[in-house]
């Protein structure tokens, strides 16, 4: 805000945050939050069970049940999922995600997965990470049923790749090779 006196020089006063500014930043923290638990619900395919959303968001127990609910009540209802242990297990079956961003299976995430493992492997955790969490965020536009086949050709994509950690020297590969072989785990019914 400027405020000048007739023949003065310009003077500048500077707003200070309020309280207001403040309490909205800390809902759209939460928000946030809400939105990354619809993306992690939707992109695993065993779901996630209410440690897991504890771990992830470094809440209590209450609160990973608020944030659950909200999900289920912005996005849709969740689905319970059976994966032989004790705890249960939900996994947001909505729609809602994949039609804000559409995603073809194959290619992107196998692409991330090889990165995030070069990463690691020169010893950047960190972006590797970041890489991994993008991928969870695409793995989220799938149909639980894409997801089933996606994971188990990207397993197989890596290693035929020459991604998994293996001693002594690599051997180069025609850059039509690896694209090949993609394409033959990918469409191998």
């Amino acid at each position: 805000m400027r405020f000048c006196a007739p023949n003065a020089p310009a003077m500048v006063i500077e707003r200070l945050p309020s309280k207001a500014t403040e309490n909205k930043r800390v809902r759209y923290e939460r928000l946030q939050d809400i939105v990354r638990l619809a993306i992690r619900l939707q992109g695993s395919l065993d779901g996630l069970t209410l440690d897991d959303i504890r771990a992830d968001f470094l809440v209590s127990r209450r609160t990973a049940e608020r944030l659950r609910d909200a999900v289920e009540a912005v996005f849709g209802p969740l689905e319970v999922v059976d994966t032989g242990d004790n705890k249960r297990h939900w996994r947001l079956r909505s729609d809602a995600l994949r039609r804000l961003v559409p995603v073809s299976a194959g290619g992107e995430l196998t692409e991330l997965a090889s990165a995030a493992t070069s990463l690691e492997r020169l010893g950047l955790e960190e972006r590797a990470a970041l890489i991994r969490d993008l991928a969870t965020k695409l793995r989220a536009t799938l149909r639980p049923e894409s997801l089933a086949r996606v994971e188990s050709d990207l397993e197989a994509l890596v290693h035929a790749e020459g991604l998994a950690m293996r001693p002594g020297p690599r051997p180069r590969l025609d850059t039509g090779l690896v694209s090949l072989l993609r394409e033959a785990i990918t469409t191998a019914a």
